[in-house]
């Protein structure tokens, strides 16, 4: 319901200003300042789900294929460009953690 409900109102603010049916969404959203930000948070409400790490957390996040591709790090930001998690590991080098699960994210013990 909560999805529904988001997308809606996604789909109702994109009609305000009397846009054209034909007139391309990217054109109606550069017209339309606030219209990204009520997509993201309708977006956000659809996909968000409380996260387990919050920032200052100590992870293991996977940096490669191998099955021991893992490296320690520290969660320095949450919800950046829409991965879940934004990490700095210990060498000093940043990724993301693109998705809230053990498979690429995990607690440090």
């Amino acid at each position: 319901a909560v999805c529904a409900y988001a997308q809606k109102s996604v789909f109702h603010k994109a009609l305000e200003g009397g846009r054209s049916p034909r007139e391309p969404n990217n054109l109606h959203w550069a017209r339309h300042a606030e219209a990204p930000a009520v997509a993201s948070e309708g977006v956000m409400a659809c996909i968000a789900k409380p996260l387990r790490f919050n920032v200052g957390d100590k992870v293991l996040a996977k940096t490669g294929m191998a099955a021991d591709d893992w490296e320690a790090g520290t969660v320095i930001k949450q919800w950046d460009d829409f991965n879940p998690y934004r990490i700095q590991l210990e060498n000093g080098e940043e990724v993301w953690g693109p998705k809230d699960e053990d498979a690429f994210v995990k607690r440090r013990v």
